[in-house]
C-alpha cells in the first residue's frame, strides 16, 4: 500500500517503469552476473524463485520466506481464475520482489531508485513490487499479493482503474487464509488473531462507533492522495465486498477491470449507468453491509432482499403484515415501507436457539426478549431488535450510523423518514451458523388498532 501520485499513473509511469526496469538489470548495481543470466546478489541478500514472483531479501530465509513465494504463485492462478483468463497469457511473465528489512541496503544498491516516493508498506511499477517487512508473517504475506494484484491488472488490462477499484480490488484479493497450497484468497478473516495487523475491520467498526460512515458514493470519488490514510484502504475493501457479495453486481464489477487504464471519473460514470437502476438498493445494502461487517462475516447469511415497490402500510384498517423471521441471517425486511412519522405496533413469538452445544455445555435457548447470560453491542444476546433503513441514502459527505431499537416480544416504533423496517436477532455476524428456530412476527400500523375493552 503506498501513495501513487497522478504523475505515475500518466504518461510518466510508462517511462518510469521504463527507467526502473533499466536500472534494475543494468551492470553498474555491483554485481556481476549468474549463469541464469539474472543479476547474483551479493551475500547480504538472497533470493527464492518461484514460477511468478522472483523474490530478493535481505531476511534470512526461512521456511516462511518460502511459503511466501508459494503461496504468490498458488494466489496467481486463483486471480486468473477470478477474472477468467487464460494461464496461458502469463506464462513467460514473472515479478521481480524485494522484501525488505533495511530500505536503505535496498537503496544504496540501487534497488529502489533514487526519486521514488517514500512508501511505508509496499509499492508496485509494472512487473515489479517492493514490499517492507511487517510485524506480522500474515500481513507481510497480504502485502505481497496486494501489490501482485496491481502487477497483475497492470500486464492484463494496462492498469488498475480509479483509486477506490484499484485499491479495493487488491485488498479484496490479497486477504486470504492459509498458505502454499492450502491459500485461499478472497475471503472475509475469521477473527483479528487469524489476519494480524491487518486492521481494515477494526479501523471500520472504530468509524461506525464514531466519526461515522462514508457514502459509497463518497468511496468512489477517493483522489490519489486518499489512500495516505489507511481508513481509505478498508472502505474501499468493504466496497469491493459490496459488489462482489450480490449477483446482481458481481459481473459488472468484475468486467470493469477491463477498462483498468481509465483512471478518470468516466471510469465511475461508466459504472455507474451500468447499475443505474439498480443504485437505491444498492446504497441502501452499503448503510447496512457497514453496520454489520464483522471478523467472520459470512455473506450467505447476509446478503438483504430489499423490495423498492414493496406496499406501503398505510394503517386505517389495513390488514396485519405477517413474516417468519430466519434466526440464522442477518438483517431482513419485513417486506413493507413505512411513511415518515408513521407508527407501527410489532408483536413477536418464538424459541431459538442461539448457541449450539459444544462438548458439555448445554445449548443456549432464546425467546425475544434475549438472553442476558452475555451481552452484544449492549443488548442481550438474541435479542429480537429492529432498525429504520432510509428508502434515499444520501450521497455526499458521511452518513450516520444506524440507530437499532429493541423489539423483544412486542412494541411501538416510529420511522423518521420513509424507510424499510428492518428486523433481526442480537448477535455477532460471525455467529449465525449454530443457530436453530424462528420467529413469528405481525406488523400493524398503529391506527388500526382497536383497543381493549
Amino acid at each position: 500500500m503506498r501513495w501513487r501520485c497522478t504523475l505515475l499513473r500518466s504518461v510518466a509511469t510508462r517511462w518510469l517503469s521504463w527507467l526502473v526496469v533499466f536500472s534494475l538489470h543494468s551492470a553498474d548495481i555491483s554485481r556481476c552476473r549468474g549463469d541464469d543470466g539474472q543479476p547474483a546478489m551479493a551475500v547480504d541478500l538472497q533470493v527464492i524463485e518461484g514460477r511468478y514472483l522472483r523474490l530478493v531479501t535481505d531476511l534470512d530465509v526461512t521456511d516462511v520466506i518460502r511459503d511466501h513465494v508459494q503461496s504468490f504463485d498458488v494466489a496467481m492462478a486463483q486471480w486468473l481464475r477470478y477474472w477468467d483468463t487464460d494461464p496461458a497469457v502469463v506464462s513467460q511473465w514473472r515479478l521481480s520482489g524485494y522484501l525488505m528489512e533495511d530500505r536503505s541496503l535496498f537503496k544504496r544498491r540501487g534497488l529502489i531508485p533514487a526519486r521514488f516516493p517514500e512508501f511505508t508498506h509496499g509499492y508496485q511499477v509494472g512487473s515489479t513490487i517492493w514490499v517492507m517487512n511487517q510485524a506480522s508473517d500474515y500481513y507481510t504475506r497480504h502485502l505481497l499479493l496486494h501489490e501482485g494484484v496491481h502487477a497483475l491488472a497492470a500486464r492484463l488490462f494496462g492498469g488498475a482503474g480509479p483509486p477506490w477499484y484499484m485499491e479495493g480490488m487488491a485488498e479484496f484479493l490479497a486477504t486470504h487464509r492459509g498458505e502454499n497450497e492450502r491459500l485461499e484468497t478472497a475471503i472475509i478473516p475469521r477473527s483479528r488473531e487469524a489476519s494480524p495487523f491487518w486492521g481494515r475491520i477494526a479501523l471500520i467498526q472504530s468509524a461506525r462507533d464514531g466519526a461515522g460512515l462514508p457514502s459509497i458514493e463518497a468511496v468512489m470519488r477517493y483522489g490519489d492522495v486518499a489512500h495516505r490514510d489507511v481508513q481509505a484502504y478498508a472502505w474501499s475493501w468493504l466496497a469491493s465486498w459490496l459488489m462482489e457479495m450480490y449477483p446482481e453486481y458481481r459481473a459488472e464489477f468484475r468486467i470493469a477491470a477491463r477498462r483498468g487504464s481509465e483512471r478518470s471519473q468516466q471510469f465511475n460514470r461508466e459504472y455507474f449507468e451500468t447499475l443505474r437502476s439498480k443504485w437505491p438498493i444498492l446504497a441502501a445494502r452499503w448503510r447496512l453491509l457497514c453496520d454489520e461487517i464483522d471478523y467472520g462475516f459470512d455473506v450467505d447469511r447476509h446478503r438483504v432482499e430489499l423490495d423498492r415497490d414493496a406496499p406501503w402500510l398505510e394503517g386505517d384498517g389495513q390488514a396485519l403484515t405477517t413474516m417468519t423471521l430466519a434466526t440464522d441471517r442477518g438483517w431482513q425486511s419485513a417486506a413493507i415501507r413505512v411513511r415518515g412519522g408513521k407508527s407501527v405496533e410489532i408483536r413477536a413469538q418464538g424459541r431459538y436457539v442461539i448457541q449450539a452445544s459444544e462438548g458439555s455445555q448445554a445449548p443456549w435457548e432464546s425467546e425475544p426478549d434475549g438472553v442476558t447470560i452475555t451481552y452484544h453491542r449492549g443488548r442481550p444476546l438474541g435479542q429480537l431488535i429492529g432498525c429504520w433503513l432510509p428508502l434515499v441514502t444520501g450521497n455526499q459527505g458521511g452518513l450516520p450510523s444506524l440507530e437499532t431499537f429493541t423489539v423483544g416480544t412486542g412494541g411501538r416504533v416510529t420511522a423518521p423518514c420513509d424507510a424499510w423496517l428492518m428486523l433481526k436477532i442480537n448477535e455477532p455476524a460471525g455467529h449465525l451458523s449454530d443457530n436453530h428456530g424462528k420467529i413469528d412476527l405481525q406488523v400493524q400500523p398503529i391506527e388500526s388498532i382497536v383497543p381493549n375493552e
